[in-house]
């Protein structure tokens, strides 16, 4: 048979013609379903395929569609299906074209179908099961984020409302009377099911939820919900609800599906993960109790239910444990390792910096994308109530380069916190950062190309905080004592970020390397260099490379009783002495370093507990 993949729709319907006069109907439809492909909607096409169906026995044995069809011959199948008047299994196999190629327009098709007097006599919801599993899995979400996805499933609304009409009628139809005859007969089911028609309802509600027509999707959730009251059609009303921002009604919807049955928990997981989305933890935690009270160590209620006591019991240790152990204990659980990582920001995964710079940052790339490079320096005027962290400069010249700009930036500080974020905090040996002024100057020259490649393959893998601490240990110890500057001025002169990355959260990667990579440079503890520089970036100016050194160090001390005792004491320090105004960029994995170490006692552990729970 023809490949038809490099074939014009005109050279596919010659080849059809070809086919028929040689008396291969089954090749010609092959090659028409190719051409139909490229327009759903050419009648010409469409009037050829007609008097080929209308001639066979046994029309669809024209286009099989067993052993890995193609979606242009399961779109013909399901047309020819429909040419036999066999609507429902027509309508649910092209459901299933449109989630894969949602973008040709074989859903025309469906509406002309639709309109047909006498479709319901017959309709089936069941046939259609199949496709609206695809058409949920291809748009999975409760309003679609994505415009392409949107534009693409707004090709269904136009069939929300026959669809509807075809409903009403299977349901509105009186049972058949029989003649006695055949009394002994099965009779036909003539209305649908009531689970049937939930699931049904709860699809057209979804779409009309998912393209962004809310109130729509609301009113038809109600009245589906009035008359066909279940499990289904309850959580189509709790999903439109939830869209909208009520969030009390869409619990109270979830909450109504135990009445259906009181062993299905999936209503009120959903409810439970809608009241901690929007930060009603302790009506969160106390519904997922609800739930292990009725599905004792439910798989889907465990991860979250661990997070909130985690946070609920001023960060007792033993929750994070018993997440990593359902973890470890259900690989194939993806939210289970996202929240895993959601609970330990800078140790489970790297954030975001959170400096407003940072955040303005953001808005500028399109903004930077879009507009050619002027032919000389651009000035970028920027007020501050105090001293941000330098950090942000290097991101910022990092995103300028990326896209061809020259900007100099004109800071403007209002006030200095007290103590000054710009000194160190008492006697350090290394230091990254002075000032002139508020304006921050290196105190490192650049280092040398091997060395920023080095810590830049680190950096370029998926952050593990253990494997990276492994790989920078090597690249400390290969590096030796003697180049610890070079080290160092890595982090004030950072690469290039790759394509991927944005240019702040490169520079955070990489600063965190390179202070990962300082624990290498020799061994032990007491009177090693390693103490020192760890100690003196921990005690530095406010940065970024402050926040680094803290994750670092931290991580030496789940490994040794000596460095856990003074890191404490070093971190009691530096918690001692926050400024008392403005944004602290290291505070966040402070307070959490603090907290993951043997020693803190119950008032400081209720201390970091509140200032964590404030800057969540």
């Amino acid at each position: 048979m023809d490949e038809t993949e490099n074939n014009t729709p005109e050279e596919e319907m010659e080849i059809a013609a070809a086919a028929l006069a040689a008396g291969d109907p089954r090749h010609a439809v092959y090659h028409i379903a190719g051409a139909l492909a490229a327009d759903p909607l050419r009648r010409d096409r469409l009037a050829v395929l007609d008097r080929i169906i209308d001639a066979e026995d046994r029309p669809t044995r024209l286009a099989p569609i067993q052993d890995g069809a193609s979606f242009a011959v399961v779109a013909v199948h399901a047309y020819i299906l429909a040419r036999l008047r066999r609507y429902d299994r027509a309508l649910g196999l092209l459901l299933q074209v449109f989630a894969v190629r949602p973008e040709i327009p074989y859903l025309v098709w469906a509406g002309a179908w639709l309109r047909k007097p006498g479709v319901a006599r017959r309709f089936d919801l069941v046939a259609l099961n199949g496709g609206i599993l695809n058409v949920l899995d291809r748009f999975p979400g409760a309003v679609l984020d994505d415009e392409a996805d949107r534009r693409a499933l707004e090709g269904l609304v136009p069939l929300v409302g026959p669809l509807l009409e075809v409903w009403n009628q299977l349901v509105s139809r009186p049972p058949p009377v029989l003649p006695r005859r055949f009394a002994n007969r099965r009779p036909r089911q003539t209305r649908p099911d009531p689970e049937d028609s939930g699931v049904f309802l709860f699809f057209l509600s979804s779409v009309l939820r998912k393209v962004g027509r809310l109130e729509a999707a609301l009113r038809l959730a109600e009245e589906a919900y009035r008359r066909v009251p279940c499990t289904p059609t309850a959580i189509a009303r709790a999903q439109a609800l939830a869209a909208l921002g009520r969030v009390d009604e869409a619990v109270a919807a979830y909450r109504a599906t135990v009445r259906f049955d009181p062993g299905d928990v999936a209503g009120l997981l959903d409810a439970a993960e809608l009241l901690w989305q929007h930060e009603r933890l302790d009506e969160a935690e106390r519904l997922y109790e609800e739930i292990f009270r009725r599905s004792p160590d439910d798989p889907r209620a465990i991860p979250v239910y661990c997070y909130l006591r985690y946070y609920s019991s001023d960060f007792d240790p033993s929750w994070l444990e018993r997440l990593r152990d359902f973890v470890d204990a259900h690989p194939e659980h993806p939210q289970g390792r996202e929240i895993l990582g959601r609970m330990t920001p800078y140790f489970g995964y790297l954030p975001t910096p959170a400096d407003a710079f940072v955040k303005m940052l953001d808005k500028l790339v399109e903004s930077m994308k879009n507009t050619p490079p002027e032919r000389g320096p651009s000035t970028l005027k920027y007020r501050v109530n105090v001293p941000e962290a330098p950090s942000n400069r290097l991101a910022l010249a990092m995103l300028a380069k990326r896209h061809g700009h020259q900007i100099k930036l004109d800071v403007s500080v209002e006030a200095i916190p007290d103590p000054d974020p710009r000194q160190p905090l008492g006697r350090v040996w290394y230091q990254l950062w002075r000032y002139e002024g508020t304006e921050p100057i290196p105190v490192l020259p650049p280092p040398p190309d091997d060395v920023t490649q080095a810590v830049a393959a680190i950096a370029a893998v998926d952050y593990d905080r253990s494997s990276w601490a492994e790989s920078a240990a090597r690249l400390g110890a290969s590096l030796g004592p003697d180049r610890v500057d070079e080290l160092l001025g890595v982090m004030v002169h950072p690469p290039l970020a790759p394509d991927p990355f944005a240019p702040w959260d490169w520079i955070q990667r990489i600063q965190l390397a390179a202070a990962m990579a300082v624990s290498g440079l020799d061994e032990g503890w007491a009177g090693s260099l390693r103490r020192k520089v760890l100690i003196s970036l921990v005690n530095g100016p406010m940065d970024w490379s402050v926040s680094a050194a803290v994750v670092a160090l931290a991580h030496l001390a789940a490994t040794d009783p000596e460095i856990a005792a003074e890191a404490l004491e070093v971190f009691r320090a530096r918690l001692g002495n926050l400024p008392d105004r403005g944004h602290i960029c290291y505070a966040v994995p402070l307070f959490l370093a603090m907290l993951d170490l043997p020693g803190v006692t119950p008032a400081e552990r209720a201390e970091l507990s509140a200032r964590l729970r404030q800057r969540s």
